[in-house]
This record gives C-alpha cells, sequence and structure tokens, in this order.
C-alpha cells in the first residue's frame, strides 16, 4: 500500500491492525510502525511520522530506513 501511494488505506488498515490484542509482539512491528511513518510524512503529518520512524528505531536499531528518513524529516519538521 505504501509502494502504491494508498496512504489512506494504508493508515485505515494500521488503525485496524492496532485494535488486535497483542500487535506489537509481532515479529516484524518495526517495519509496519515505519511504513505507518512514511504515510504520515507522506500526508503531510510530519510530527506523527517522525514519532512512528523513532518508535521503528527504538524497536530496531539496524532498521536503516528509517536510519535514513528520519534525519532528513526531522530537518524538514524543522524548516531547516
Amino acid at each position: 500500500l505504501i509502494n502504491a501511494r494508498l496512504y489512506d488505506i494504508a493508515l485505515e488498515r494500521f488503525n485496524i491492525f492496532s485494535k488486535q490484542r497483542n500487535y506489537k509482539s509481532y515479529k516484524r512491528y518495526w517495519a509496519i510502525i515505519g511504513n505507518i511513518g512514511v504515510a504520515y510524512f507522506e500526508k503531510g503529518d510530519l510530527t506523527r511520522a517522525v514519532e512512528c520512524y523513532e518508535e521503528s528505531l527504538r524497536l530496531n536499531p539496524k532498521n536503516s530506513v528509517a536510519m535514513t528518513v528520519l534525519p532528513t524529516h526531522l530537518l524538514e519538521k524543522l524548516n531547516i
């Protein structure tokens, strides 16, 4: 959904997924939350995007996508 730029649908599905019990214990939750960060960024919600990237990195410090986009999006948020 993210690759197809269907951000609203991705966020809607994440909201459904997040209502399931123990959803954070899913093995690749770090990847899901990172992709949700991309959706928020593309929709212009930089605050939520950064929160998602930070959570993704906290769960998987080796997440190269979040490591790459977080600084860029933080700078954009700060208008630098």
